[in-house]
């Protein structure tokens, strides 16, 4: 008994580290479907008139500001983190991709960051580093439904559809959270 105590109180703290990161993960999870969840309760709830349809896809962009930081800068440390344990391979590189994108004050900005010639460049180059197409592949993924959600937001106040905004805004988050898991396995 004595014996099994000790081999569990000297665990690795990358053991104890390993168990914190899918805790967060579904932290994050949780608190983007909740945003999305009351953000379809609200659309139910918003009057049909343009102007409300137009100010409350508004009022979500502003409100989910600060998730989205968090996201990014949660993207940022865990590929900042990679990078120590994995030398050369771009992981550095793509950390400097999700500060900037966390920096952004708004979701065109955030594309800029995330999906820029040189970001896609960065992601190609881990992907092919480290043998893992699923690095690319999510972040392609992220890419375009980044694009359609300023899609979204472009769209006049006639066509503009708040639960089309809340569906690709909470496809964008789960796709953010997958590459993040990605990004955490990558060996």
């Amino acid at each position: 008994m004595g014996r099994l105590s000790a081999q569990s109180s000297q665990q690795p703290s990358s053991y104890r580290k390993s168990k914190v990161i899918p805790i967060l993960l579904v932290a994050v999870l949780v608190i983007g479907f909740a945003i999305g969840g009351v953000a379809g309760y609200f659309a139910r709830n918003v009057a049909d008139s343009n102007d409300s349809k137009a100010n409350s896809v508004a009022d979500l962009q502003a409100s989910s500001s600060t998730f989205m930081h968090n996201l990014m800068s949660k993207l940022a440390d865990v590929s900042g983190q990679k990078a120590l344990k994995v030398t050369n391979a771009g992981f550095d590189s793509l950390s400097s991709i999700f500060r900037t994108a966390a920096s952004a004050v708004d979701f065109y900005n955030q594309y800029n960051g995330l999906c820029s010639p040189s970001a896609i460049s960065a992601f190609n180059r881990t992907s092919t580093i480290t043998s893992d197409p699923k690095l690319k592949g999510i972040h392609t993924l992220a890419c375009g439904r980044y694009f359609t959600l300023l899609g979204d937001l472009q769209k006049n106040a006639l066509e503009q559809s708040f639960k089309d905004f809340v569906s690709d805004y909470n496809d964008l988050v789960f796709s953010l959270v997958t590459l993040d898991n990605v990004i955490e396995q990558d060996p």
